[in-house]
């Protein structure tokens, strides 16, 4: 049967299935959680903290938002075995039970109820707690919210000297689509990985340093196709706004997609592809180095907030709909070990939220389908000043694209001083989905 308990950090009510009692996952808002182990033949009366948290004791616990926006399903991804709480816990009941059964004193009951009143007491107190002191110092960082003063290291530094490890290749893309001239051609740039694949807006030969944006696209966000055939405004991926605006795109093909040399590691060596994109362009005659900026919608925008959270080599970046925890997508989409806390948590947006210093905007539409629920979980997650989040009323994931898109090329136009002037207002934003 279910499990029910409430994530410590978010507050979110899970039903976990009881092949995961007690065990450690990762919740959707990319915390380590604790699933209560299945402790049997407890009678003591209220005997688990998590038959006390009524349905109102679950909202007193929520933080206080002003967001609407509707929770999302989530996958616990198992991490290890069971914790040092519940082990305990589990130790103290079966050693009252088996001293209850063997004898009839009454004081002996009297002391096997307090002993299980006191483990319960204990097991609820660590769980809320998140075990910081149980877990040694690695998994210690694993607890820490993104915004707590705990969470100092970087994400380079976190990076620096890990090597993931791929369990599951997945199936290699086609090769670079050949774009209209009028419109792109394929370059290619020097990454980590090798040489890689770019479609870039040609030169438009008028002398001038222009304005730049790389573009990582959703879904495989390795791989690069069709973004110049026109797309319905409910669900225009192709950010063309950019490119009829006049400003220099930039669409990177990554490491292990389409054609490239590399593996494909799902949001992680790829920020380095990114990073590396980013140096072609500034490179370019007609761009501007001090005005390239980066954006990416779902998958792509995931991977642009960890790009952001690794250099500032961009003005300002602009991430739509992202994940804090892409242990959520599955294993038939991500190509390493999903129990390895390692590699999930450098993955995981929601836990480097602190390491951005760049002007950075994360919007989703407020209606399904979308990741509502993890831009509000990364909006409590941090106080970090450097980053704005809207959650878009009347937009999903894909509406918000095109008139957004829109309205960020005419800001980028007129961002010419020496810093970005680029903010957005809850109101301009809900005034691009009015009638």
């Amino acid at each position: 049967m279910p499990i029910p308990f409430i994530c410590p950090h978010c507050q979110f009510r899970h039903n976990a299935p009881d092949s995961l009692a007690g065990r450690a996952c990762l919740c959707k808002c990319g915390n380590v959680v604790h699933v209560p182990a299945l402790i049997p033949e407890v009678t003591a009366p209220r005997s688990s903290i998590f038959d006390e948290l009524t349905t109102s004791d679950v909202q007193r616990l929520k933080k206080p938002s002003k967001s609407t926006a509707p929770e999302v399903e989530t996958i616990l991804n198992p991490i290890h075995g069971p914790s040092a709480a519940q082990i305990f816990a589990h130790s103290v009941l079966e050693k009252s039970q088996r001293r209850s059964k063997s004898s009839s004193d009454s004081l002996q009951k009297i002391a096997a109820g307090f002993l299980y009143l006191l483990a319960a007491i204990f097991c609820g107190f660590m769980f809320l707690r998140g075990l910081p002191h149980l877990l040694g110092k690695r998994d210690s960082s694993l607890v820490a919210t993104a915004g707590s003063p705990d969470a100092v290291q970087s994400l380079v530094e976190a990076r620096h000297g890990f090597r993931t490890k791929t369990v599951r290749p997945l199936a290699p893309a086609e090769p670079v689509p050949t774009p209209p001239p009028n419109l792109f051609r394929i370059v290619r740039y020097q990454s980590t990985a090798g040489e890689l694949a770019a479609y870039l807006t040609p030169d438009p030969r008028d002398g001038q340093k222009h304005p730049a944006i790389i573009w990582i696209t959703g879904g495989d966000c390795n791989s690069i196709g069709d973004v110049w055939t026109p797309a319905p405004s409910e669900n225009d991926q192709t950010a063309s706004a950019f490119r009829q605006a006049g400003i220099v795109t930039m669409f990177p093909s990554l490491r292990g997609g389409n054609d490239n040399p590399g593996t494909r590691e799902f949001c992680l060596g790829e920020v380095d592809d990114v990073s590396a994109a980013a140096d072609f362009l500034a490179a370019q005659e007609f761009v501007n180095a001090d005005r390239i900026y980066l954006g990416g919608h779902s998958t792509g925008g995931s991977l642009v907030l960890l790009t952001a959270a690794s250099s500032d080599k961009f003005r300002a970046v602009f991430s739509f709909g992202p994940v804090g925890n892409v242990g959520i997508y599955g294993p038939d989409y991500l190509p390493f070990d999903l129990t390895a806390p390692r590699e999930l948590e450098l993955r995981a947006p929601i836990r480097w939220l602190h390491s951005i210093q760049l002007p950075t905007f994360v919007l989703e539409g407020a209606r399904l389908p979308g990741n509502a629920g993890s831009l509000t979980a990364m909006a409590r997650a941090t106080k970090n000043q450097s980053i704005q989040f809207h959650l878009v009323k009347g937009a999903d994931h894909y509406s918000i694209l095109a008139p957004a898109t829109s309205l960020i090329a005419a800001k980028i136009l007129n961002d010419t001083g020496p810093v970005t002037n680029i903010r957005f207002s809850d109101h301009e934003l809900q005034t691009l989905m009015s009638p």
